[in-house]
């Protein structure tokens, strides 16, 4: 019991802090490099290769959405707009499963669950792919 009540701490200020940072942080104007605002080193992988990494732009695409900008989220990081919204759901998520008791991944059992992290997944690549 007390597992899961950590658990969903974490989940609910983890993703809360995600999104702070979100409004906190101003997007690059280059579409990627946002992350360097909080001391990051730039991505090594574009460095060396010219080409965008999987995650390339995810930040700045987090700070365009927090910020309703749908058109400058989707060309830095098509993924970056659909995990941002994964990542507002998650307080209230994982909140009522804090709340209530609840196991917060009751929904891994169903259809919704089977298809979820393999259609993220997927969808990583599949962005990325189109990218470089």
């Amino acid at each position: 019991m007390i597992f899961w009540k950590v658990l969903n701490t974490v989940c609910v200020v983890g993703s809360c802090l995600v999104l702070g940072v979100a409004v906190w942080l101003d997007p690059d104007p280059r579409g990627f490099g946002t992350h360097e605002q909080l001391d990051l080193p730039p991505c090594h992988y574009l460095e060396l290769t010219g080409s965008p990494c999987v995650t390339c732009g995810m930040t700045t695409s987090f700070s365009n959405m927090i910020r309703l900008n749908v058109v400058g989220a989707w060309n830095a990081n098509p993924m970056g707009l659909v995990l941002f919204l994964l990542t507002c759901t998650m307080p209230p998520w994982f909140g009522h499963a804090l709340w209530t008791g609840k196991d917060p991944f009751r929904f891994v059992a169903g259809r919704l669950g089977r298809w979820l992290l393999p259609a993220v997944v997927a969808g990583l690549f599949g962005c990325w792919m189109l990218r470089v």
